[in-house]
């Protein structure tokens, strides 16, 4: 049995830490990226997608493949 809980802002429970480190491992698991900024507002919007176009940009020199997103999405939510 799989539980989804959704959570916004810290509504519910304090998990934005938790947060942050599954979406900065799924970064190194699936790019290999480890230095990351964890400050998500110094990125131009704030979304999971956007921050992953704008990271790639910047660390690959292009926005992430289409198979790649999908790999991103499906390490980011395993944990």
């Amino acid at each position: 049995m799989k539980l989804v809980m959704f959570d916004i802002d810290g509504t519910l429970t304090e998990s934005n830490s938790l947060d942050d480190e599954s979406y900065l491992q799924a970064l190194h698991k699936v790019f290999g990226f480890s230095e990351v900024s964890s400050d998500w507002t110094s990125y131009s919007h704030v979304t999971d997608a956007c921050i992953l176009k704008e990271v790639c940009q910047s660390q690959l020199g292009r926005v992430p493949s289409p198979r790649e997103f999908k790999a991103f999405q499906k390490r980011r939510f395993e944990n």
